[in-house]
């Protein structure tokens, strides 16, 4: 079920939950991200403005969605766009990728054979 959030102007916008996102919505988002890009500003601003793109499915705004025309998120207020940064820092880590190599902790068995240096 979508998540609606109430902006200070008073606009909701609709919103996927976190099982709502797909492969596509990650590799929109970290597209083009290089290790560095979440120190500067500027570019933490872009990452987080692809990530309301992808996030915001419907708003009561009288503009185009975001996810058909990005453009549409330079008309907010800063204050609307504040709560659509903040929404976005927080659901971003759940667009990284989660790369546990061993997976729940678990250490990778000793494999006994004939062969083995042990």
């Amino acid at each position: 079920m979508a998540k609606i959030i109430k902006l200070p102007s008073g606009n909701t916008v609709t919103i996927k939950e976190a099982t709502e996102y797909s492969l596509k919505d990650r590799k929109f988002v970290l597209k083009d991200l290089k290790t560095d890009d979440l120190d500067n500003v500027s570019n933490m601003m872009d990452v987080l403005e692809k990530v309301i793109v992808v996030s915001v499915t419907d708003w009561s705004f009288d503009l185009i969605p975001p996810h058909v025309k990005q453009d549409s998120l330079d008309t907010l207020s800063l204050a609307d766009s504040d709560t659509l940064f903040k929404f976005a820092k927080d659901v971003l880590p759940d667009l990284m990728p989660q790369l546990d190599d061993k997976g729940d902790g678990e250490v990778d068995p000793k494999v006994i054979t004939p062969d083995s240096n042990d």
